[in-house]
């Protein structure tokens, strides 16, 4: 076995921490399980180490070819026609619930203005909306075999459901039962990215599943987490996965980034120039890998919708949080080791938390600066609450 030290990941930075599960799980799938991960301390951060049967001169090369596979798509020509159908038809359906909204506010000013009430004021304008209902149903049944064409069309691989996450839960269905057949990784990768038990409650959203709350790109300014990884993963070479996890010198690139490194978060107060003219400083590698690493943090219904492993819902604020431990552990105990942050009696309980061989526990809390999408803020060190199963900033010491 190696011992490969990723030093240009940071275990304070939630990007980088992401992209060391997704080191840990490629290597374990290269492996055919066994690699491992821990941390090292290292002045004011940490340093992730991963335990592989690949050697470190081979290992950025197999990683690189490994993600370049996770981007490739079935069909690019039948996928280019699919993707301008969806858009086009998910427009339609936009434009029809708006007009239905609006309708319906008309015909009641019609129905005060002429006085009417009881039955006469419900059969007002009624075949007009009744006409505009089925031809929105319509829309919505056309869109939903669009967006079976465009997954058809991308095939069956990890990010390959569409382009965002939020689609009609028979296609997620579709997909993971394809996966648990043929794909342990992909089935890996869909049980962090949805649940076909949670679905969306939003008007025109209604039967599609609902988004993790590690999804910052659903649509917004163009950005969306499924085509993105795509894209990022295709141009993922042997240097730049070096460049990226083994010496920290990545070259930043304007590409499209999945918002979960605190500096892709550029509000216009926080710089001296519009942010919308600059280019895109993205490090291409680390966020294919965090992508990956997703697939540790797995999803499921919980009482307040749909819960991730890792990701803490707290009042006020909610964020990522995870644990930074010593020993080389392997891809079962780092996903029980994450999930146990979760747990009162395991959170209260510092010697248990020592013994345990954490060396520390970060937060990165998930901002919305905008109002359009989410960023993570930079994470800071957490611990325990005394009266509440959350994880409270350490508190300045008095001079």
């Amino acid at each position: 076995m190696t011992i490969i030290e990723l030093e240009g990941l940071d275990g304070t930075n939630p990007l980088h921490v992401l992209a060391a599960f997704g080191a840990l799980l490629l290597s374990d799938d290269l492996d055919g399980g066994g690699a491992r991960l821990g941390w090292k301390k290292c002045g004011g951060t940490f340093k992730p180490r991963i335990e592989t049967s690949t050697a470190e001169s081979d290992w950025c090369r197999v990683v690189a070819v490994r993600l370049r596979e996770m981007g490739v798509v079935a069909s690019d020509g039948a996928g280019n026609t699919a993707k301008k159908d969806v858009s086009a038809r998910k427009t339609k359906v936009k434009n029809l619930t708006e007009g239905l909204k609006k309708l319906g506010t008309e015909l009641a000013g019609e129905a005060k203005k002429r006085g009417l009430s009881g039955a006469e004021k419900k059969a007002h304008g009624q075949p007009r909306l009744v006409s505009m209902q089925q031809e929105l149903k319509a829309a919505k049944q056309h869109c939903e075999e669009a967006e079976k064409a465009l997954s058809a069309s991308l095939g069956f691989g990890m990010a390959h459901l569409g382009e965002i996450i939020g689609v009609p839960a028979q296609i997620f269905r579709q997909h993971a039962e394809h996966a648990l057949k043929n794909d342990p990784a992909a089935a890996r990768q869909l049980s962090a990215l949805a649940s076909d038990g949670c679905l969306e409650l939003e008007k025109g959203k209604q039967g599609n599943v609902s988004p993790t709350h590690y999804s910052f790109s659903n649509g917004a300014s163009g950005q969306e987490l499924l085509k993105d990884f795509r894209a990022l993963a295709l141009l993922c070479t042997e240097e730049r996965v070096r460049h990226s996890a083994l010496l920290g010198t990545a070259k930043r690139e304007d590409e499209t980034a999945l918002n979960w490194e605190p500096a892709a978060c550029r509000s216009y107060a926080q710089q001296w120039r519009d942010p919308s003219l600059e280019k895109k400083e993205v490090d291409v590698a680390a966020n294919a890998l965090a992508y990956v690493g997703l697939g540790l943090l797995t999803c499921f219904p919980g009482k307040r919708g749909l819960e991730a492993l890792g990701f803490v819902r707290r009042n006020p604020g909610s964020g990522f949080t995870w644990p930074l431990w010593d020993a080389l552990l392997p891809v079962e105990v780092v996903r029980a080791t994450v999930a146990s942050l979760a747990s009162k009696s395991f959170a209260d309980n510092i010697p248990a938390m020592q013994a345990r061989g954490l060396l520390g526990i970060q937060m990165a809390a998930r901002i919305n600066p905008n109002g359009k999408r989410n960023f993570f803020a930079p994470s800071s060190p957490r611990k325990p609450s005394e009266k509440r199963n959350v994880f409270a900033p350490s508190s300045p010491r008095k001079p």
